[in-house]
């Protein structure tokens, strides 16, 4: 029989104890994640996803809500479960986990399929990255692994007293002569500690920048270096009269499923206001679409022949990002573009079409813009104000704009 001394090597009881603990912190690593998945929907603002805009991609396609409502709160509920089973586990005798380790087990399987196909959704079907949902993913899946270490961990330890000689329900670590380790039915004050101050610490974390990302998708001013760029050009394309008194220029990707979305709130808007506000658009083809350049080549034709919104408004109102010419050309044909002249015209690098977009993209890269859609508002006697998509209603909402708005 092996003596209850080799078991002072390694402690399977304690082992279990240390896995708890990390799936205390993956836990809460997961609520902060979905947590601003979940802000991101509830306060109406863009997540900080860098230029490709593969956040607004994933998070605005229909695989994204369950019953109507977004994925992340679903996710976000799971991980406040998963978490709450934890901090359970931690707070009763380790030689009493195994049912609530069985029910962890269970839902962190479950919650790791569904992330693997939130996650080939993402890449194969809607072909963009959101790094927030790749993480929760990871985080997920992690979990997964430790709850599958944490029950090996609780097997062996509930095996361990026959192996050491000792009466069923005894534990050799708990003999005195013999106890090497703490004692498993008694936990320490980390495990306490800990559960408590990541509870204060990832909803202060949360919310704070939360806060700081609202700023971010709220107004600013157009700063004084960037006021010598020219933002309204030749022959804009614009919507509305042209000697409205507020003028909206908006830099923007046919592509984009926030532009699209925004697309016919904002000339509803115009339309509302006859006479007093216009909007220009300006091209900001981003590279994570694949058929961004080619439907801003073919607006611009179509502007040249006094239909850009016409073939606009025929690419955007589907509300989906094109994968094909022949969606976009499709788009052309509603709109009645002559298709063979405006092929044979895009196969012209030297057109002034191309000339156009380069103009729109120098100008946006001078401005700072990074993503789409991205509104600098103009009126009388009033700084020029950058908004993005979810400020720029809110915006023109205020006092001072709806002064002009009515012709006061």
């Amino acid at each position: 029989m092996e003596s209850p001394m080799s078991l002072r090597t390694y402690n399977p009881t304690v082992k279990a104890v240390v896995l708890n603990r990390v799936l205390v912190v993956l836990g809460f690593i997961g609520i902060y994640i979905a947590g601003l998945l979940s802000l991101e929907k509830m306060l109406n603002i863009e997540l900080p996803c860098g230029p490709s805009g593969g956040c607004a991609t994933v998070s605005s396609h229909p695989s994204a809500f369950w019953l109507g409502l977004p994925v992340a709160y679903f996710g976000l509920f799971g991980y406040l479960v998963l978490t709450l089973i934890a901090v359970l586990r931690a707070i009763q005798p380790a030689d009493e986990m195994k049912p609530l380790v069985t029910l962890g087990y269970i839902i962190s399987a479950i919650g790791a399929a569904l992330s693997l196909y939130l996650q080939y959704t993402a890449l194969f079907v809607i072909k963009a990255v959101c790094p927030f949902c790749l993480a929760s993913a990871i985080t997920m899946i992690l979990t997964l692994i430790f709850h599958a270490l944490l029950a090996q961990a609780v097997r062996t330890s509930e095996a361990a007293p026959a192996a050491a000689g000792a009466a069923p329900g005894e534990s050799p670590y708990a003999r005195p002569e013999e106890q090497v380790v703490e004692n498993p039915s008694r936990r320490s004050k980390l495990d306490v500690v800990l559960p408590i101050a990541l509870a204060l610490a990832v909803p202060t974390i949360l919310f704070a920048q939360a806060s700081s990302m609202k700023q971010a998708n709220g107004t600013t001013n157009l700063t004084e270096e960037k006021k010598q760029v020219p933002l309204i050009p030749d022959r804009p394309n614009q919507y509305g009269a042209a000697n409205a008194p507020i003028t909206i220029v908006e830099w923007a990707d046919l592509c984009c499923l926030s532009c699209q979305r925004n697309a016919p709130k904002i000339k509803e808007f115009i339309n509302q206001h006859p006479g007093r506000i216009r909007v220009i658009f300006r091209h900001f083809p981003l590279p994570m679409h694949k058929q961004a350049s080619t439907a801003a080549a073919m607006a611009e034709y179509a502007a040249d022949k006094g239909k850009f919104w016409d073939f606009a408004m025929a690419v955007m109102a589907p509300e989906k990002e094109p994968q094909s010419v022949d969606e976009l050309l499709a788009a052309a044909n509603t709109a009645g573009l002559n298709i063979e002249d405006m092929l044979k015209r895009m196969e012209n690098e030297k057109d002034p079409i191309y000339e156009r977009i380069k103009r729109d993209k120098e100008a946006a890269h001078q401005l700072g813009i990074s993503s789409t859609p991205t509104f600098l508002v103009m009126a009388p006697n009033m700084e020029t104000k950058v908004a993005r998509a979810n400020a720029v209603f809110e915006m023109l909402s205020s006092p001072e704009y709806r002064k002009i708005l009515e012709g006061k």
